[in-house]
């Protein structure tokens, strides 16, 4: 086999921040992004680690999306509940204070650079709508398994968004996700 690649970031190059300059989205969550700053930057090594899950699965037996493939409407049309394992590998962003807003973010753009027709977010009602029968999904992204405390439900975030969804089990993040990976 030959020499890997080698992916390394550190934690602030694999960090999260959203661009709230965008008109498509929803005015709510426009408010809710005003104090975050930057622009989303494509996250480092996920191509990698898309590649090397892809390594160890069967031929024929899996569906992947990668780069601007990874819209939002790829998502719904993809037959994930044809699937026991289901793996995201993108920026998460989580709404303690709004729980409903939490997202998972997919790509915005076209392959030509042009936006998609949707906002490229897949957020917990989304989520709660889509049906899975997925043994394990995996959230490779930032504070994924993080949600707002509610009396008498737990932890309202995209965890409980994937398990009513019909996931039986979730690999989360409790902190900002560090890149490394080293062939």
């Amino acid at each position: 086999m030959g020499e890997r690649e080698q992916c390394v970031a550190t934690t602030s190059e694999a960090e999260a921040t959203i661009d709230t300059n965008q008109e498509n989205l929803p005015i709510e969550l426009q408010v809710t992004l005003r104090n975050v700053r930057g622009n989303l930057n494509p996250l480092p090594c996920t191509r990698q680690e898309g590649d090397q899950i892809l390594q160890l699965t069967e031929p024929g037996q899996t569906t992947a999306a990668f780069d601007f493939d990874a819209n939002q409407s790829w998502v719904p049309n993809a037959s994930l509940n044809q699937y026991r394992i289901v793996h995201f590998a993108t920026h998460g962003w989580i709404n303690d204070e709004k729980p409903a807003l939490s997202t998972l973010v997919l790509s915005q753009f076209k392959s030509q650079g042009q936006p998609t027709n949707d906002d490229g977010w897949l957020n917990l009602e989304e989520i709660f709508n889509l049906k899975l029968s997925a043994d394990l999904v995996v959230l490779s992204a930032c504070q994924t398994g993080q949600g707002r405390e509610v009396r008498g439900e737990g932890i309202m975030g995209l965890t409980r968004g994937f398990m009513y969804a019909g996931a039986k089990r979730l690999v989360v993040s409790l902190w900002n996700v560090s890149v490394a990976i080293h062939g």
